[in-house]
């Protein structure tokens, strides 16, 4: 009986190692898959649910991605974020602010379209392969420590690109959310953009370390980061 076990035991430990070297095999090739696309656009459409069984939406928020190069403009609700290779520009349309940042060297040296492989993988204690739904590899990470229980993570088996992500929180966590779906659809790998759309002058006018806003935008208040001053 105590071989049996032990063998069983050795077993699990074996495949919940495996586990985690196919998932960080399969993170590595969606990063490859990203950093290659020269053009992205996408929209993450994200469903909050009050617990982790339940079917009734509780609430709803849409974030679309539209890459170009080194270039980013995330678009959600009544915020949009332009992301360049020396700024980075926030505009709340409901608070009437405008943000202007310089990327600190870490921020440009960072990966926009895929987070850190290996902080990825440091948030889970365990991963668990769950085989292939609808065309997609499944994933299951536990999470030891924060707010979230576990994730699911959907990769599409043919391009290797994320499908979905899952997150199952903590009965103590604050929030009062015990489930979040985040489905990536509407996805153009070769999307053609307008230069207009990626450019820092749509919202400020940056003259050296001086900024100011663009006339289109005068009723609103412009804070600018540090390096930053208004003319």
């Amino acid at each position: 009986m105590k071989t049996v076990s032990l063998f069983f035991l050795l077993l699990i430990c074996f495949c919940s190692t495996l586990s985690a070297q196919d998932f960080k095999k399969d993170m590595e090739a969606a990063q490859v898959f990203y950093q290659k696309l020269d053009s992205y656009h996408g929209l993450i459409k994200t469903k909050v649910f009050r617990d982790k069984t339940s079917q009734k939406v509780s609430a709803t928020k849409q974030v679309r991605i539209k890459k170009k190069g080194k270039l980013f403009r995330y678009e959600m609700d009544e915020v949009t974020t332009l992301v360049t290779p020396k700024y980075m520009i926030t505009k709340d349309e409901k608070g009437k602010v405008l943000v202007c940042n310089q990327l600190t060297k870490e921020q440009k040296r960072a990966n926009l379209a895929m987070p850190n492989i290996e902080m990825v993988l440091s948030t889970f204690k365990e991963v668990i392969y769950k085989g292939i739904v609808d065309g997609k590899k499944v994933y299951v990470g536990k999470s030891e420590d924060g707010t979230i229980e576990k994730s699911e993570i959907y990769l599409d088996l043919k391009s290797g690109r994320f499908s979905k992500l899952i997150y199952f929180y903590k009965q103590s966590n604050s929030m009062g959310i015990g489930r979040t779906e985040m489905s990536f659809v509407d996805v153009d790998l070769n999307p053609k953009f307008a230069a207009s759309l990626f450019s820092e002058k749509e919202f400020v006018v940056i003259k050296g370390n001086k900024a100011k806003l663009n006339k289109a935008f005068a009723a609103y208040t412009l804070i600018l980061g540090d390096g930053l001053m208004e003319f």
